[in-house]
């Protein structure tokens, strides 16, 4: 059965308590003074909130002014490659013209490395892998660097010292370095550039120093001729950044879009190992960049090319920045700046931890005040919260009322209690699964229902007719509730939900409302325990008359649809279909077979080893025409006997053979059942069946099905 919602579910009002209540309402007047408090400590934080963001725009203005610094300082690092290129270019375009041989090209390498200090390399590699350069070996001191690739395959390499005299004594002569231009990037990023292109940063041959190259190749019509590559080595850049300090422990550093960091004031951005790399973002252990790595995320630059923002490393606030710094082209890199938030904000938290400390005492006098008011609300309110979650789970035992010397608070305590009266009342005719399902939901029951999988129960009570005829109306009611009562409290511990009563009979069944994968195990296991309760229950001396009776049970599982079925003014909650149908169908026929317990083929295969049973028949039963293999429950697994298991075996085997119609191997196993329970109802009814059927057979359409002649 399922509540109905009615049309007013409005608690009659209390009556009116003679005892004075302080009303709600006048308590909080007291509380204006703490109010006006703490608007003073809001106007005190408000305050400091402004001044703080404040603070923070000066700190992004001068964190923007640190990163156009860096970014100009680098691109004035870097934008004297490009000419240098175009003039070595047009001076081999122009030998190519005449036809003379570049001889001059290591004057020329020289030349240009001297007038720009800021380059590390200049240098050229031509098609068939000959390389030469001019590099900076140490500070003052120039080498040349020539090497050949062989007819072999291997290169030789010699370097000399280039002297202000002029001299260029031989440094290094080495064979098999390996070495070959054209499988280095700078040398691939001319051959896909027009005219001259950047590399992305990375690890210079044999220096295992970190770098960026400006390249331009030198064509002969289509063909790439050679490439003229001038390099720079980016520890320069790291030193510049270790010179810029928007505050006393800020940290300026460049990196990559792709997260490579090119310049860092104390960190080496050359991993270690045997293929040395940039170092990423995501390797550093440096805790508060790997703070400013993880609160950038994924999000690059806002569109005016700049990103302010606030983050913790530990528990120490720092100030971030990250601000685009265009090389050429697509070449783009990131200007990061961080910054503890201190070391902007130092002398304003001072100050107001002054003021704050001056209104804390302040506070401390409002709090003193309302502590009284606070507790004599505090602790009824909280105790109504605590009842209504109870009835909100349908938990109704009795419990003290709710009292308190105001007014209001004490009046809900007295409505709570007239509802929980009027809830327990209603539970006696619902099932509380279903009202604890409703009740969570939060919504009113309405008609609906789905298709669900069911284990259906029904119970009838045998011969209690004639029982009934010879008692009093009130004396028959007492005697069959504590009847029921014993047979509901087993179904509901046992997981069921009763349906309805039907007279002396019970409708229940299980996995639904609340779902229960082992609703087969548990129905059977609760039907046992019901014929063990009313064996208890007959030792009374009020329903001894139980001793005298049977209860019968049926048990099928099958779909059928459970929800809310009625009108939308009154429903039912109950469960609809074959297996409902079938379940009925078998608690009758327990009465032809002379059994108590029966079990549809259904239910059976879901049992497992947790209870025994025995097949008994393959039954139609009335109103179909399709045979079910119907089964008798003997007992738990735990509890049966060995005289149980081996009536089981005896009866598969029987009616094995007799739906094989090998009526003499059934009449024999059926025999042998007798003899382990001389009086066994089943085995007298289906061996009777069986010698019928050997003297008289049956057709050859016989399929072993029986059809019940009845209910």
């Amino acid at each position: 059965m399922t509540p109905v919602r009615p049309r007013s579910s409005r608690l009659p009002p209390p009556p009116p308590s003679k005892r004075f209540k302080l009303s709600y309402r006048v308590s909080l007047a007291v509380a204006i003074p703490a109010l006006v408090v703490a608007v003073g400590a809001v106007t005190a934080v408000r305050g400091y909130l402004r001044t703080r963001a404040s603070v923070h725009v000066l700190s992004e203005s001068i964190f923007g002014q640190v990163a156009e610094q860096a970014s100009g300082r680098t691109r004035s690092y870097l934008e004297s490659a490009v000419p240098a290129l175009d003039v070595l270019v047009s001076l081999s375009e122009r030998d190519q013209r005449a036809g003379a041989h570049d001889s001059a090209l290591g004057l020329r390498l020289h030349a240009m490395l001297r007038a720009h200090p800021g380059f590390t390399w200049v240098s050229y590699g031509d098609e068939h892998g000959e390389f030469s350069g001019a590099f900076r070996a140490e500070p003052g001191r120039v080498r040349f660097n020539h090497s050949v690739i062989g007819e072999d395959g291997r290169t030789t390499l010699e370097e000399h010292d280039l002297r202000e005299d002029g001299s260029r004594p031989r440094h290094t002569h080495l064979f098999n370095t390996g070495y070959d231009p054209r499988r280095r990037p700078w040398y691939a990023a001319a051959q896909g550039a027009s005219v001259h292109a950047w590399t992305a940063p990375y690890i210079f041959f044999n220096r295992h120093v970190p770098g960026i190259s400006c390249v331009r190749a030198l064509r002969a019509g289509a063909q790439v001729r050679g490439v003229y590559s001038v390099d720079f080595e980016l520890d320069a850049l790291s030193r510049f950044v270790s010179q810029l300090k928007p505050s006393p422990n800020s940290v300026v550093f460049v990196f990559t879009r792709e997260g490579e960091v090119v310049a860092h004031p104390t960190l080496s951005v050359v991993s270690a190992g045997a293929e040395p790399r940039l170092v990423r973002l995501s390797d550093v252990r440096d805790a508060e960049l790997a703070a400013f790595r993880s609160a950038l995320g994924a999000r690059d630059v806002d569109a005016d090319g700049h990103r302010h923002f606030r983050f913790a490393s530990g528990s120490r606030p720092f100030l971030g920045s990250v601000a685009r710094l265009p090389i050429e082209g697509s070449l783009e890199w990131r200007v990061g700046v961080l910054a503890p938030e201190s070391d902007f904000m130092g002398d304003l938290e001072r100050e107001n931890r002054a003021t704050l400390a001056f209104g804390a005492a302040s506070v401390v006098v409002a709090v003193l005040l309302g502590l009284w008011l606070a507790s004599r609300v505090s602790r009824p309110v909280a105790e109504l919260r605590e009842e209504m979650e109870r009835v909100g789970e349908f938990t109704l035992e009795e419990r003290p009322e709710v009292r308190s010397v105001f007014a209001e608070i004490d009046a809900m305590g007295k409505a709570l209690a007239q509802m929980k009266s009027g809830l327990a009342s209603f539970a006696r005719f619902v099932p509380r699964d279903v009202v604890r399902k409703m009740l969570a939901s939060g919504r009113e029951a309405e008609l609906g229902g789905e298709v669900r999988t069911l284990t259906v129960v029904f119970s009838d009570l045998a011969g209690f007719t004639t029982l009934a005829e010879s008692m009093e109306p009130d004396a028959l009611v007492r005697t069959l509730g504590g009847y029921l009562e014993a047979m509901t409290d087993n179904l509901t511990e046992g997981g069921g939900t009763v349906d309805k009563y039907i007279g002396d009979g019970i409708m229940s069944f299980w996995n639904a409302p609340l779902e229960d994968n082992d609703h087969a195990t548990r129905a059977c296991l609760a039907a046992l325990t019901c014929q063990r309760a009313l064996v208890e229950l007959a030792k009374d001396r009020d329903h001894a008359w139980v001793a005298s009776t049977k209860t019968r049970f049926g048990i099928a599982t099958g779909p059928v649809v459970v929800g809310n079925v009625g009108t939308p003014e009154r429903m039912n909650y109950t469960a609809m279909g074959d297996a409902v149908n079938l379940s009925a169908r078998l608690e009758s026929l327990n009465k032809q077979y002379g059994t108590t317990l029966m079990v549809a083929e259904s239910t059976v295969v879901l049992l497992g080893d947790a209870v025994l049973v025995r097949p008994i028949d393959v039954v139609a039963v009335q109103g179909k025409q399709i045979g079910v293999k119907v089964y008798e429950l003997l007992a738990s697994s735990a509890s049966a006997t060995d005289e149980q298991r081996g009536l089981a075996r005896l009866c598969e085997t029987a009616l094995e053979r007799y739906l094989q119609r090998d009526f003499r191997g059934a009449i024999s196993s059926w025999r042998a059942a007798l003899e382990l329970v001389p009086m066994d109802p089943v085995a007298k009814l289906m061996l009777a069946r069986a010698e019928s059927y050997l003297a008289d057979p049956p057709p050859d359409e016989w399929n072993g099905v029986y059809v019940a002649k009845g209910k």
